[in-house]
């Protein structure tokens, strides 16, 4: 289901990750460890489609991430940071809502 290849990226023309590869089959769950600063964030950003990456490939569903819109995608994903600025109250519901 997803299957990132030799991927390699980060912000600007500073690399954060370099020469990344997993397979994720559908049905399986998977964790991201690693100390501050070792690019999980940045990872995750990647998949989801929210920062471009430099080499490589992500391919979700057999197909390239680069080819799915916006609206594919979140069809698919959605990503919900543990640090918001929000000021205001939902339900859990509510907010795993707003991705849709």
């Amino acid at each position: 289901m997803l299957k990132i290849e030799k991927m390699c990226g980060g912000y600007g023309q500073r690399s954060v990750l370099e020469d990344i590869s997993l397979t994720v089959e559908k049905g399986e769950l998977f964790g991201i460890l690693g100390p501050n600063g070792s690019g999980k964030t940045t990872l995750l950003k990647m998949i989801s489609g929210i920062l471009p990456y430099q080499l490589g490939s992500i391919m979700l569903k057999g197909r390239s991430l680069q080819l799915f819109r916006p609206k594919e995608l979140a069809r698919m994903m959605a990503i919900l940071s543990q640090h918001t600025s929000e000021a205001f109250s939902y339900t859990v519901k509510e907010t795993v809502s707003l991705g849709r």
